[in-house]
């Protein structure tokens, strides 16, 4: 609806990549294959959940696209990013045909691509611009790598305990709740 009455598309982009922030965080947490399994046959559960993930890679970059329209450096960095945007897309798709350990293996060389160049057109866009956008997506993309680093510091126990303030399921939410204020200083 706010996208409709703003007549702004990033709002819906927003909505879509919350949805699936929320499903890569079940998929981490262990609890997003039990919903999934009640409707859908077994053999469909990992294509589905590839795409899932390959489609929360796409609307990332898309609601990053989104948030800097105006003013993001238009070199050969965004169109790498365009490019990696789109190859997440066509994985997507593909999940559906290709074996599971193509597909990953495609979607996290592509993932960390697109990582590096987002965090490297950010950089240039705090450094160049900044403004309120710019720090507020700085902030979300810190809470939301904080939470990685996080669950792989305890899953390759580099740290003995569970972290308990900066873990995955807390940087996911405060990187939404973020993204959301990034959002609504565009209106």
């Amino acid at each position: 609806a706010v996208s409709v009455m703003s007549r702004d598309f990033s709002f819906l982009i927003f909505s879509a990549w919350l949805v699936t922030s929320l499903r890569v965080l079940a998929i981490n947490a262990g609890w997003g294959y039990s919903w999934i399994e009640r409707w859908i046959p077994g053999e469909l559960i990992p294509p589905i959940l590839t795409a899932s993930l390959a489609l929360h890679a796409f609307l990332t970059v898309s609601l990053f696209g989104r948030l800097y329209e105006k003013g993001t450096h238009k070199g050969w960095l965004a169109k790498v990013l365009t490019f990696l945007g789109n190859c997440t897309l066509a994985i997507c798709v593909l999940a559906f045909v290709l074996p599971k350990s193509i597909a990953h293996t495609s979607l996290w060389a592509v993932s960390a691509a697109g990582m590096l160049c987002l965090i490297a057109q950010l950089a240039y866009n705090v450094r160049r611009a900044g403004g309120t956008s710019s720090y507020l997506y700085l902030s979300a993309w810190l809470f939301m790598l904080g939470g990685l680093f996080g669950e792989i510091g305890f899953v390759s126990q580099i740290i003995s305990s569970y972290p308990k303030l900066l873990n995955a399921e807390s940087g996911t939410l405060a990187c939404g709740a973020i993204m959301a204020l990034a959002l609504s200083h565009r209106l």
